[in-house]
């Protein structure tokens, strides 16, 4: 497979520059954005009156959900002071979350406006979701008859959960980029440059195209374009040159028809391919190349971040703004490093070393949780209703690392963490003060669906944890007892090449129902263990009265668990999903329902018959604590292989090597159950 670039037709229309262009902005302002709308709604006010050019007007959509969404002011010239403050009292009026999203009443609010008005129009659409109101189609098909009424549009993906693929099909549709934007910071200057880009003029067509995609490559950026029905793209006019690859296969080489000797061109291509999800391609025409920084880059992107990362650094060599092989000569035999250090390592280093402490109080400490918002429930009634309340023990808040907790179905890792401190107490007859010690158990999410959730991760480490990252250069400076040490998660890939090498579901579903075995196993021992002596300290020290009181109240030998309400909901995202099921094997039985099973002699089900060989197999074991913590310890070591398997397939966007396709996922397997168990294995983008 070959890249070919090619110039635009000779005849084309000149690009017409400071004509005057109805620049429109639509905005985003569902519930997930409310972290970033008043950074955008200040900068608006402040930095308009400079983006917009004199001789342009600005149009500001605003959209969240079913039924919201509208304009905050129609063509407006900022001329004069009376302009500019309107324009503020919209935006503050109007820049606010509220609701889910939906992207198709913004399209035609969009379409009805260019149809109204003459002149040039562009649109720079940002969003950090997913359509949740229109189906796809719908929305794809207003983008379609919005084609040619715009003559550049800019797709701002803003932060790391919008829905991509989305995204990219739309400004495909619509002929447009697409923009990575991390941040405010990213989106401030993708915006600024919508804003004052030219591109006035009829927009160029090409015949004749066999390809699945076009990539039209601009000055400083590019668009991807679908061919129609009879093999026509229509690029923006500022278009200079487009590329597609020819034929099938790895990409071996590159063709150019045009005067540009130093592939720059190929940096664009580079950025399509990451922004379609195809990075081994990406990988391989990296590789031809032959730039070393270029390709590094690309071969340790696995999630958005990364791509972000890649895609900045290969539009830096598409627009000229960098230079290959400026850092080093052209090389045409890179190999991958397989085996990168990276983010999942550094954690599970972290958790296995005795001694290391996250630093919370750290001035780069910046943790966003995940999920709905929980707040702790009053207890009582009536007039009596108290909220218990924890507090730290100090402000310097440096909290042991237990162990890492994984989510079984996606790529989440988070840090467990012990944090003492004192619980508030209601007042009482029974000796007990205003406060009484206790601890609280804290889960801090590093990685939030394959995405770095804490990039600067303040550590206190153990002498062996130091010497160790010492020696792998994740940090440099010189060991002191109790030091902070801030390590940037950002320079390190999620997974590595290895992590993401496929595997065989054959191996995925035997390690599943190992783990099923084990979880069984755990149960029973949990059945068996004597429990009296937790629940029954506090009896002794406080009476049953005070014991029970202090439970109320969420206090226990086991720490403060106080009973929780739902908070305010979050905006659903979609994430990719990674779920294993096994048929009979979904669900652990009782053992009581077990046990009649077997003294009736009835055939026992799959599920009965693993805990019926459990408890068998553990008649003669004596210790059961020590059984018990062994399986614990078991269950946790498995749990994390099977999550590194998933994590490669999510991230590495490859899928099993025993399977043909993502859509032949269910293979028949015999456990030694007497009766074959159906096991499937389903990814999925689904609504969290």
């Amino acid at each position: 497979m070959k890249l070919m670039t090619f110039p635009v037709p000779a005849d084309t229309p000149k690009v017409v520059v400071n004509t005057p262009t109805n620049r429109i902005l639509a905005l985003d302002c569902s519930g997930s954005m409310s972290n970033d709308l008043p950074k955008i709604r200040t900068m608006l006010k402040n930095k308009l009156p400079t983006m917009v050019l004199p001789q342009d007007t600005l149009t500001i959509i605003w959209f969240s959900g079913h039924g919201q969404c509208g304009t905050l002011f129609e063509c407006t010239k900022l001329e004069s002071l009376a302009d500019i403050q309107r324009v503020n009292d919209a935006i503050d009026r109007f820049v606010k979350p509220v609701g889910m999203t939906g992207f198709k009443a913004p399209l035609e609010l969009v379409k009805d406006l260019t149809q109204r008005l003459s002149g040039d129009c562009t649109l720079s659409f940002l969003t950090d979701g997913g359509e949740n109101v229109s189906s796809k189609k719908e929305v794809l098909e207003v983008c379609k008859a919005l084609s040619e009424e715009l003559t550049t549009v800019t797709m701002v993906e803003f932060g790391y959960y919008a829905d991509s693929k989305m995204i990219l099909d739309m400004a495909e549709e619509l002929g447009g980029s697409v923009v990575l934007a991390e941040n405010f910071v990213n989106y401030y200057e993708s915006l600024e440059s919508s804003l004052k880009t030219s591109a006035s003029g009829k927009k160029i067509k090409i015949n004749k195209i066999t390809a699945e995609y076009v990539i039209g490559n601009l000055s400083d950026g590019f668009v991807i374009a679908r061919p129609d029905a009879v093999g026509t793209i229509t690029l923006p006019a500022n278009t200079v040159s487009y590329s597609y690859f020819d034929g099938t296969g790895d990409i071996d080489d590159i063709e150019l028809n045009t005067r540009d000797d130093n592939l720059s061109d190929a940096g664009y291509a580079v950025s399509a391919l990451i922004l379609k999800g195809q990075a081994d391609k990406a990988l391989q025409l990296a590789s031809v190349i032959g730039d070393v920084e270029l390709y590094h880059q690309v071969e340790n992107s696995f999630s958005k971040q990364d791509y972000a990362r890649t895609v900045e650094l290969a539009n830096a060599f598409g627009s000229g703004k960098k230079r290959f092989y400026t850092t080093k000569p052209r090389q045409r035999n890179l190999i991958p490093d397989e085996n990168a250090y990276n983010v999942l390592t550094l954690l599970m280093d972290l958790a296995s070393e005795e001694g290391n402490f996250l630093d919370l109080s750290y001035e780069s400490f910046v943790y966003e949780a995940i999920g709905a918002k929980r707040d702790t429930a009053e207890v009582g009634e009536g007039e009596n209703t108290f909220k218990p309340v924890f507090k730290d023990k100090t402000n310097d808040i440096k909290a042991q690392i237990t162990k890492l907790n994984f989510d079984e179905d996606r790529p989440n890792i988070s840090i467990l963490v012990r944090r003492e401190g004192t619980v508030t107490v209601p007042e009482n007859d029974l000796g007990f003060k205003d406060t009484f010690e206790s601890f609280i158990w804290r889960n801090y999410t590093i990685v939030k669906d394959g995405i770095i959730n804490v990039r600067f991760l303040p550590v206190v480490l153990s002498k062996a944890s130091y010497d160790l990252f010492k020696q792998l250069e994740v940090i440099d400076e010189p060991f002191k007892v109790g030091k902070t040490f801030v390590i940037d998660t950002k320079r390190f890939p999620i997974i590595n090449r290895s992590m993401a090498t496929p595997t065989t579901s054959d191996s995925l579903f035997r390690q599943c129902f190992d783990l099923y075995v084990l979880k069984v196993k755990q149960k029973v021992l949990g059945a068996k263990v004597e429990k009296s002596e937790f629940g029954q300290k506090f009896a002794a020290l406080y009476g049953d009265d005070g014991a029970k009181f202090l439970k109320e109240l969420g206090i226990s030998e086991g720490g403060f668990s106080p009973k929780t309400v739902k908070g305010e909901s979050l905006d659903p995202y979609v994430a990719k999903v990674l779920e294993v099921k096994m048929a009979g094997l979904n669900s652990i039985p009782t053992i009581d329902a077990v046990q009649k099973a077997i003294d009736s002699g009835k055939s026992l089900t799959p599920a009965q018959r693993v805990m019926a060989d459990v408890m068998k197999a553990l008649e003669g074991v004596s210790d059961y604590v020590g059984e018990l913590t062994t399986t614990v310890a078991a269950v946790r070591a498995l749990r994390n292989q099977i999550v590194q398997v998933k994590f490669g397939i999510i991230l590495g966007k490859k899928w099993f090597t025993d399977m043909n396709n993502i859509e032949d996922n269910t293979r028949t397997l015999d456990f030694g159950l007497g009766k074959d168990i159906v096991c499937s294995v389903e990814l999925a983008d689904k609504e969290v």
